[in-house]
């Protein structure tokens, strides 16, 4: 990664990239200019349902037509988002990752193409994270969000109050910044214990800047238990968050789609096997917690970058 005190220098290129890149795009009548298109796509949401709106600026059915319409319009958002990110209250390290999602939508590598569509989820990922609601920390990426209510009813009474208190002492169901496996990252076949650190204290040093978010959200079968026992490998993403003051909570068991069926055949073996049934697992940890932990990496020395 670059240098951190280049943040600035990274975003301006960045910003000249896509501007070049705007000027000589055929669509650039059919986006709209920056304001615009960054209006449009601050509706886009987890569905592709928020994504309708777009549909009905190019009715073209060719695939290639729809995948230039997509660049061009996250192209015509991001320099709209890109000065508004100089003043925003994020680490440095954040900024050089934004930079180059910005430059990827200028030129994205030829298999990632197929994912210019405008129902395509990670183009729906794109654009939140043109509009800067989706932060790209590394590994993981950050999107606030909230505790839902209804997760206080479940589980047994005894999970009920953690998730009571958790409340309580927090002052708040959110903001809380919740975490996304970051498709793009640097190693798609697994995660990596030390990549997951560097985004956990990218977050907390985004915590420093920004003191109403209460804390961290995140729920997966990746965090259960069973999940730990049968892919080692894995068992990092439970253990992180026991050793570090993180309150965990059982949802219920998780659906076949939900991903544990990709990427192990052993998992995969286990479950047809019916010895292995995955639980949903809910990952609250507060904002004292956090800085806490952050700070303790910083006593012992811990190399997780500048900013």
């Amino acid at each position: 990664m670059p240098a951190i005190a280049s943040w600035r220098e990274l975003l301006r290129e960045a910003e000249a990239e896509c501007r070049a890149a705007f000027e000589e795009e055929p669509l650039r009548k059919l986006v709209g200019e920056p304001a615009r298109a960054f209006e449009l796509l601050s509706s886009v949401g987890w569905n592709s349902v928020s994504a309708a709106h777009l549909c009905a600026l190019t009715q073209s059915a060719d695939a290639a037509r729809e995948e230039a319409f997509a660049r061009a319009i996250l192209i015509s958002a991001s320099l709209h988002a890109i000065p508004r990110l100089f003043d925003a209250p994020f680490p440095a390290s954040v900024k050089i990752f934004w930079a180059e999602e910005f430059r990827f939508f200028v030129r994205p590598p030829e298999r990632w193409l197929k994912h210019f569509r405008l129902h395509d989820v990670r183009f729906l990922e794109f654009c939140r994270i043109a509009t800067l609601r989706r932060v790209p920390a590394g590994q993981f990426h950050l999107e606030m969000s909230a505790l839902p209510r209804s997760s206080l009813m479940a589980g047994p009474w005894r999970q009920r109050l953690g998730l009571c208190r958790f409340v309580a002492r927090s002052g708040g169901f959110g903001p809380l910044a919740e975490t996304h496996v970051n498709d793009r990252r640097r190693n798609r076949l697994t995660l990596i214990e030390s990549e997951g650190l560097l985004s956990y204290y990218r977050l907390a040093e985004t915590l420093k800047l920004q003191p109403g978010v209460r804390g961290l959200l995140t729920s997966s079968w990746l965090y259960c238990r069973s999940t730990a026992e049968i892919t080692p490998r894995l068992a990092w993403l439970r253990r992180f968050f026991e050793e570090n003051g993180a309150f965990l909570a059982d949802l219920g068991p998780a659906p076949p789609d939900s991903g544990f069926l990709i990427g192990s055949e052993e998992r995969t073996r286990l479950y047809h096997d019916g010895a292995y049934r995955p639980r949903m697992t809910l990952v609250l940890w507060p904002r004292r917690a956090i800085l806490a932990w952050a700070e303790r990496c910083a006593e012992l020395g811990g190399d997780f970058g500048p900013g």
